[in-house]
């Protein structure tokens, strides 16, 4: 939803996806972003793309932390919060350790792929998000 309306969200200790800002001129171009944050990165040995700046938080559409109690009411209608937070952790602890393992991965998510390749994540959007 947030992604949708030009926003970016923050998923504690995982990731950052929303949209980054160009300012040329008097316009503004707004640019599909999704990031591993460092804590993930450091946790787990990998190496996000070379080339990669890290962009000031100027750089970023406005934000939020994801909610987990908006998130378990949105997409399912029986999780509460705490298996909301649980599930997502698990699912971060699982994917970090088969990515540091070297191994490929790929996570196919609405919005793109997540790609890991000898513990070189990157992520690839769908072509409707540049639309």
């Amino acid at each position: 939803h947030s992604f949708e309306q030009n926003r970016c969200v923050n998923v504690t200790n995982l990731c950052k996806v929303g949209w980054t800002i160009e300012r040329r001129g008097s316009g503004v171009t707004y640019r599909p972003h999704f990031q591993l944050l460092h804590p993930f990165l450091e946790a787990f040995a990998l190496e996000w793309r070379k080339g990669t700046r890290d962009l000031a938080e100027k750089d970023f559409a406005p934000g939020e932390e994801l909610n987990f109690s908006k998130a378990a009411i949105r997409f399912s209608n029986s999780l509460t919060k705490d298996q909301m937070f649980s599930g997502l952790k698990l699912f971060r602890n699982q994917l970090g350790e088969v990515m540091s393992t070297g191994q490929q991965v790929s996570v196919d998510m609405e919005l793109g792929q997540l790609i890991c390749r000898d513990r070189r994540p990157d992520f690839v959007f769908v072509a409707s998000v540049y639309k």
